[in-house]
């Protein structure tokens, strides 16, 4: 039986692209002959071309880049908080049974929910917006952590004690590298998560920056749907761009595990 012939890395991508080429290229055609109505979904290539439009506009890049802190701020602090968090209760049963009560009281509203709380604290701007992003991100680095946490070999650890490791050494020397695959997958999870989020509320609550500040002041009074469904692509372009991003990634660093769980 001759050897099962390997895929290109680039694979995924181009039948990826080749799928949105056909998906657009059917709707262009539903949109001509009237099958849907141009009033509620513009043309694809009118909205290409506002969309190319918006990426050359330096007033739009600017509420791009606006979002893109965001984003960052906030992921950045619900790493450190999921994984700090995620730690602490995995190896400490005081930390468990102190702050697993309040963790699930906090996660069970979403994190959109707190943005008029954070509003009044921080006022409108970066701060309310990330931590806003930081606490809709935290519960998937945090329970992922965990999950890693739990499936660290004892065997390991026993014998990094046995050769005198205390009980940070082996959480810095064990577990954290055993994890690490779990946490960054809590990580890619949750950066879905920010950008969502972010553009929420941007929208919800406006200081007229960002994507979603762009998108509520285009919107009103119904404006253009075209700029609108471009606007949107932009942001639906970021998000694809930080997976494939955070993919290659844990591709890079943590290839090795799989096929490990067949």
């Amino acid at each position: 039986m001759p050897p099962l012939k390997r895929l290109p890395p680039t694979a995924p991508l181009i039948r990826g692209a080749v799928g949105m080429a056909v998906f657009v290229g059917i709707l262009e055609l539903a949109v001509a002959l009237g099958i849907v109505d141009v009033g509620s979904v513009p043309r694809p290539s009118a909205i290409f071309a506002k969309m190319g439009m918006l990426l050359t506009d330096p007033s739009f890049l600017g509420q791009v880049w606006v979002t893109v802190k965001g984003v960052a701020v906030g992921l950045g602090a619900a790493i450190v908080c999921g994984t700090t968090l995620g730690a602490l209760t995995a190896t400490s049963t005081i930390a468990r049974k102190l702050l697993l009560p309040v963790i699930e009281m906090v996660r069970s509203l979403p994190g959109i929910a707190y943005a008029p709380l954070l509003v009044a604290v921080f006022q409108r701007g970066l701060m309310s917006r990330s931590v806003t992003v930081a606490i809709a991100c935290t519960w998937p680095i945090l329970f992922n952590t965990r999950t890693g946490f739990a499936s660290v070999d004892p065997v390991a650890k026993q014998t990094a004690r046995s050769f005198g490791e205390d009980r940070f050494g082996v959480i810095r020397r064990i577990n954290f590298p055993s994890a690490s695959p779990f946490v960054f997958t809590g990580i890619r999870v949750a950066a879905s998560i920010a950008i969502v989020v972010e553009i929420a509320v941007e929208i919800f609550i406006p200081d007229g920056t960002g994507i979603g500040g762009y998108l509520a002041y285009v919107g009103i009074g119904g404006g253009d749907l075209a700029t609108i469904y471009g606007a949107t692509m932009v942001a639906g372009v970021l998000s694809l761009a930080l997976n494939f991003g955070l993919g290659a990634i844990d591709t890079r660093f943590f290839g090795w595990r799989v096929g490990l769980d067949a």
